[in-house]
């Protein structure tokens, strides 16, 4: 119970600290700006946190938490791919830097952070290889292959004249065949990062719908928002129960509910930020750091086991969330100095 009750209050710290300085949008002018996915990012990689709780340090609370836990990466797909999509439509030079800012962008922060856990595994007396150094994260390849074909996509359209859903029903078409082929192709019970997130890219489609249609869709949120948030949160409820219960049934429960429960869980978030402006000194630290926190959060819980095998369960979700945090803002600041010369370098 005290497990509980201690990850209760971190959980509580954490969305106090996110609603400090927020501030009511009674049209909606905040919705999915640059404060809003930035809060979006640094939640998501909070929520990813509880799910990688070794087993032995687990508590109730921290697992229903976890067992939810893959709309973080869900959140992150959604906001990378409404973001390449809002680049092209708003920015001029957008495609023509696009794939030097994508690979810097998304490798530099990879590789600091192997080398951080190289470093890491050294001090503790662990072997390490180069496989450790040069490994690519599986979210970051899933996101690669996106990058290329919508880079692709998107050169193809201007210099053929494209209508603009032929190059969105081909990107949609590759996130949900491959989604579907890599969970039928499955050997037994393997984990999501394992099959490419075969659940978690459907954010890539979410985010690209979102800003094909966000003027309806931002509408729709605003409009008797009150009503459709209680039934959101009555079907995301519904949904969640239905979900645990045929989790193991194949295709149904394990890939379709646990899709449409994704989903579900998404539309509520907007339903109860839609109105909100939350913009504070935490949401910026937390989204800033997201990506490394993602990164590195695996690495700061193994450690934290290492020096402390018999924290209690709360104590310990505690030290890995304040141990993240720290270690990833730190990390941030190196990635950030390295980026900025390497964009300098291409002129980018």
């Amino acid at each position: 119970m005290l497990n509980v009750l201690l990850t209760f209050l971190i959980i509580l710290i954490l969305f106090l600290s996110v609603l400090w300085k927020s501030k009511k949008s009674e049209h909606g002018e905040s919705f999915f700006d640059k404060e809003y996915t930035n809060t979006l990012k640094g939640l998501c990689s909070i929520i990813v946190i509880f799910v990688h709780i070794p087993v032995d340090k687990q508590n109730l609370l921290q697992d229903a938490l976890g067992s939810f836990a893959y709309i973080g990466v869900t959140g992150f797909f959604l906001i990378s791919a409404y973001g390449m999509q809002y680049g092209v439509e708003h920015k001029e030079s957008y495609l023509k830097t696009f794939p030097v800012n994508r690979l810097v962008s998304l490798l530099v922060p990879n590789f600091v952070v192997n080398i951080a856990i190289v470093l890491v595994l050294c001090v503790f007396g662990k072997s390490v290889g180069l496989s450790q150094i040069l490994g690519v994260n599986d979210y970051i390849k899933i996101l690669l292959e996106y990058c290329l074909l919508f880079y692709i996509v998107n050169l193809l359209s201007r210099k053929f004249n494209l209508r603009a859903v032929i190059g969105d029903v081909i990107l949609i078409l590759w996130v949900c065949l491959s989604s579907l082929y890599l969970y039928l192709s499955k050997d037994g019970d393997v984990v999501s990062a394992q099959l490419g997130w075969c659940y978690e890219r459907l954010g890539l489609v979410w985010g690209l719908v979102l800003i094909r249609h966000f003027a309806g869709i931002k509408q729709w949120l605003m409009k008797k928002q009150p009503v459709k948030w209680v039934i959101s949160l009555i079907a995301a409820a519904i949904l969640g129960v239905a979900y645990e219960i045929n989790k193991e049934v194949w295709l149904w429960g394990e890939y379709l509910l646990k899709i449409v429960l994704g989903l579900s869980i998404i539309i509520f978030y907007f339903l109860t930020t839609v109105k909100i402006r939350l913009d504070n000194p935490v949401t910026r630290f937390l989204g800033n750091i997201s990506y490394e926190t993602y990164l590195s959060h695996g690495m700061v819980s193994s450690v934290v086991l290492l020096l402390f095998p018999d924290l209690m369960s709360g104590l310990y979700v505690g030290a890995v969330v304040g141990g993240t945090l720290l270690f990833s803002f730190l990390i941030h600041n190196l990635d950030k100095f390295i980026i900025v010369h390497l964009k300098k370098l291409f002129r980018c």
